[in-house]
C-alpha cells in the first residue's frame, strides 16, 4: 500500500537508495542555578544558547528545584530582539516546582506538545530575561531543539553568565 509505513521501514530503504539525508533535530540543554545577585538578577537577560547561521529552534524548560522569587518578577525566554519570544512571559515563576515543564509560558506537569512554537532565528543568540524583582534560588534545565536551515549553522550551550 502506498504510504504505508508499517513494511518493515520500506520507506527508509528508498530514502537510502536514493541518497536522501534522514535529518534529525538536534538539541542542547543548559543547566540554570539562580541566584540573587548572579544568574536571578532582575532586569537582567542571560544567554542560554550561541546561534550560528540560520535555525528552526524551540525551547522547553524542565524545573529539578523550586523556583523562589523576591517579589513581582517575570521570566521569559526569546532573543534580544524578542526576549518573549521562546517562552512567552511567566509572570509568577515562583508556580514552577520541581518536575515542572514549561511551554510557551505554559507551566504544568504536562503540556500539550501541540504548545511549541518553533522560530526562525537568524544568528541572535537565545537567552533568558527577568523582569522586576530577583529569582533568589531555583534550578531549570533549558532545552534547546533546533534544525539547520543554512549550511553551518549550529546551535551550542553559551557561557556562565554572560549577558543577552
Amino acid at each position: 500500500m502506498a504510504g504505508d509505513i508499517s513494511g518493515g521501514g520500506e520507506w527508509i530503504g528508498k530514502l537510502c537508495a536514493l541518497k536522501k539525508e534522514i535529518m534529525l533535530m538536534e538539541n542542547v540543554n543548559k543547566r540554570v542555578t539562580f541566584a540573587a545577585g548572579t544568574t536571578g538578577a532582575a532586569s537582567s537577560g542571560f544567554k542560554l544558547f550561541t546561534v550560528t547561521g540560520t535555525v528552526l529552534a524551540t525551547v522547553i524548560a524542565v524545573c529539578q528545584t523550586d523556583v523562589v522569587k523576591a517579589g513581582g518578577t517575570t521570566l521569559e525566554v526569546g532573543t534580544a530582539d524578542s526576549t518573549a519570544e521562546l517562552i512567552g512571559q511567566i509572570a509568577d515563576p515562583d508556580t514552577i516546582d520541581a518536575g515542572m515543564v514549561v511551554v510557551n509560558g505554559d507551566v504544568g506537569t504536562e503540556v500539550l506538545y501541540s504548545a511549541l512554537t518553533y522560530r526562525l532565528i537568524n544568528g541572535s543568540d537565545i537567552g533568558y530575561t527577568i523582569g522586576g524583582s530577583n529569582l533568589n534560588s531555583g534550578v531549570i534545565d533549558f532545552y534547546c531543539f533546533w534544525y539547520p536551515v543554512t549550511d553551518g549553522a549550529g546551535v551550542v550551550e553559551a557561557g556562565v553568565a554572560v549577558a543577552l
